[in-house]
């Protein structure tokens, strides 16, 4: 009965069922003249009941820790995540006590099924004693100091706003789109609304609304559904008329409900939280990003009802990454390797890219509108990444073992159980990553010894076994399902490129480092991190990233080499990746981005030897910190690189969401980059 109970996605559709069944039972008490009763009356148990049961049918459909039976624990619950607030959570639980209690000394006056307060004199002194008021009166106003604080919550969540007069006039936008009283100088009469609500180009947004009114989408719609709709894109344009760019954000707008036109959950849902359609418009105002991404996927609306403040004090991406995979078939937390053969591997995927798309949706929100600072978003993002990362390789890991069994192998005469690990690089292990970044990671194992195969019916050798499992990671990342990637994944800094092999050892990864790495690639190793794994592997790589980078100035033959090294490899990637036109590039172009890092790179190799701290972070800007500690950057060049990576990264972010962003200060920005640069990054060879 669960999927018929529960919905798979939020459906506010259901409140007008609820609100149908409450005024039936209303209409059933006036027939029956039943007054005073404390069950089916305003502010009443069923009230109580219908708040949390509301609340659990459009919910726990997605979380199924609401599925609860008992109303007290629904309503905690619910004031736990914020449907509720705390202080309604509180009254609704203290007032269904209390009506009980007194529903329990009413069933004791004749011994009956009854909720009517009584009316004789003896009976309600009875009820007073044995509710331990002095009087009748006292009783009552307790009474309905209780009922009042149900019925408030109650009313605004279930019921109707306050009815309109009938006799106010019916705008000439309600006329056009019901299609009533059609003449023929509708577009005239509506042009005049739009001209009365304030709108600059009245004319343009005439053929607007008549271009919506006259799409499939909407002139298919009937019933409940037409009337919402109708009614959302009133109050729509009512609220547009406020804001700057009218016709422009009226376009995005439309698009938006030719989307929604046969998801009636979604109208529901704007259609009775006008705060939702004021987030949406702003939201819709700053960015197209948001506008297409509503567009594609509108269960993203859920996302307007958490407030910032909600997402700040509730943020565990672990543990709100734990809930989603908890609603897919068959999936139990910390499942044995047996459980993984009954998963349904499509629904997992798609629960991780619903998840992720939400998670950034979210981020992206705070980022735009309460000025989040940069190294926060990269970090909300980044701790997106890690989440999913550790449980794809705890399920791929699972599968390979459920087929093959777990890796083996003899060292020293003893039997070993190897692992595997993932390692990131660039922005994802400097904890810097943007929206829309890919993940630089290599895999990682540590089998070696005598005898490395799988202990299963169908053996194969660990290498085998690893490369498989990293597949299997890939394959989650990169798919493509209805949701779209997950993310892009690029494997090339792994040992020997896109020709090694795609799972190297500890030691042939070490080996590497020592006798083969170029020194871009000691250089791209500042910022690699351990993500995800054995613990064993982790240490070890920690132990061959220090020993690595200590080595590289003593191994180059001095600090003008390597300087000579970093300036060559910068200049290469100018030529190959820096923009042509006289566009500013933000990421490659003389003293964007790159620029800092290589300056704080060569920083780092240089001094890493005698100053091991400054491996202790793998971010540009923490590494900054360190530098200017040791003394590579001056205090005031620190700040002003700082301030303008920290600029440079958020202009970034914000192209990419689509958004306005200031420019004002670029120029300032670079000349302090290219400043620091000039000082201390020799001139290019050029080549004979």
């Amino acid at each position: 009965l669960t999927p018929f109970v529960y919905r798979r996605y939020l459906d506010f559709s259901m409140i007008d069922s609820i609100r149908e069944m409450k005024s039936m039972i209303n209409a059933q008490m006036k027939r029956k003249r039943m007054t005073n009763n404390i069950k089916l009356g305003p502010g009443g148990i069923r009230e109580i009941e219908f708040i949390g049961q509301t609340l659990q049918l459009i919910r726990a459909g997605r979380e199924p820790e609401l599925r609860e039976r008992g109303i007290i624990k629904v309503l905690k619950l619910l004031a736990k995540k914020g449907y509720l607030q705390k202080q309604e959570s509180k009254d609704l639980i203290s007032a269904y006590w209390y009506l009980r209690k007194l529903e329990n000394r009413l069933q004791m006056l004749a011994d009956k099924q009854t909720h009517v307060l009584p009316d004789d004199d003896i009976s309600q002194q009875r009820i007073c004693l044995a509710m331990g008021q002095p009087d009748w009166d006292s009783l009552i106003a307790e009474l309905v100091e209780h009922q009042a604080a149900v019925d408030n919550v109650f009313q605004n969540l279930i019921s109707t706003e306050d009815e309109k007069d009938d006799t106010a006039p019916v705008s000439a936008l309600a006329i056009f789109l019901s299609d009533a009283d059609k003449e023929d100088d509708t577009d005239h009469s509506v042009q005049q609304y739009f001209e009365e609500m304030g709108y600059s180009q009245p004319e343009e947004m005439v053929k607007l609304i008549v271009d919506l009114h006259a799409t499939s989408q909407i002139r298919h719609l009937t019933g409940d559904t037409a009337r919402m709709m109708f009614q959302l894109i009133e109050s729509l344009i009512e609220k547009i008329a406020d804001y700057p760019q009218q016709v422009e954000l009226f376009e995005r707008i439309s698009h938006i409900l030719k989307a929604l036109a046969g998801r009636k959950v979604y109208i529901s849902l704007l259609h009775e939280y006008p705060a939702i359609q004021l987030q949406m418009l702003t939201l819709c105002q700053a960015s197209e990003w948001f506008t297409e991404r509503l567009i594609k996927y509108p269960i993203l609306l859920d996302s307007l009802l958490s407030t910032a403040e909600a997402f700040r004090n509730q943020y565990d991406v672990k543990h709100l990454l734990e809930l989603e995979l908890e609603r897919v078939d068959g999936y139990k937390a910390d499942s044995e390797a047996a459980d993984i053969a009954e998963l349904d591997l499509e629904q997992l995927m798609e629960r991780m890219r619903q998840f992720k798309r939400q998670t950034v949706f979210t981020v992206a929100m705070l980022d735009v509108f309460y000025a989040e600072p940069v190294e926060t978003v990269s970090d909300h993002l980044t701790d997106l990444a890690n989440a999913l990362l550790e449980k794809i390789l705890v399920f791929s890991w699972q599968a390979m073992a459920a087929r093959h069994g777990e890796p083996q192998c003899v060292i020293d005469g003893e039997v070993v159980y190897p692992q595997m690990s993932i390692v990131a690089y660039g922005k994802m292990g400097g904890n810097e990553l943007g929206y829309g970044s890919d993940l630089d990671i290599i895999f990682i194992h540590n089998s070696g010894g005598e005898k490395q195969y799988t202990n299963g019916e169908k053996s194969i050798d660990n290498q085998q076994f690893f490369a498989r499992v990293a597949q299997r990671v890939i394959h989650f990342l990169n798919t493509r399902t209805y949701s779209g990637i997950l993310y892009e994944a690029d494997t090339r800094l792994r040992p020997d490129g896109q020709s090694g092999l795609m799972v190297s050892s500890i030691s042939s990864f070490e080996q590497y480092q020592k006798e083969k790495a170029w020194t871009w690639e000691h250089q791209a190793l500042i910022r690699a991190r351990f993500v995800t794994g054995s613990a064993l592997i982790e240490q070890e790589f920690d132990r061959i990233r220090g020993s690595v980078l200590c080595s590289v100035l003593s191994d180059l033959g001095g600090e003008d080499k390597l300087l000579q090294e970093v300036v060559a490899m910068r200049e290469k990637m100018r030529q190959h990746l820096a923009d042509k036109s006289e566009n500013f590039d933000v990421k490659q172009d003389a003293g964007g981005l790159v620029d800092i890092e290589f300056m704080t790179q060569a920083g780092v190799l240089i001094h890493a030897e005698a100053n091991a701290d400054c491996l202790r972070h793998t971010a540009t800007l923490e590494l900054i910190k360190e530098l200017k500690d040791i003394g590579w950057y001056e205090a005031e060049e620190a700040e002003d690189i700082a301030d303008a990576y920290r600029y440079f990264r958020k202009l970034k972010n914000w192209q990419n969401l689509k958004c306005e962003a200031d420019e004002t200060n670029v120029a300032q920005h670079r000349d302090n980059v290219k400043a620091v640069w000039q000082r201390l990054m020799p001139e290019p060879v050029e080549a004979e």
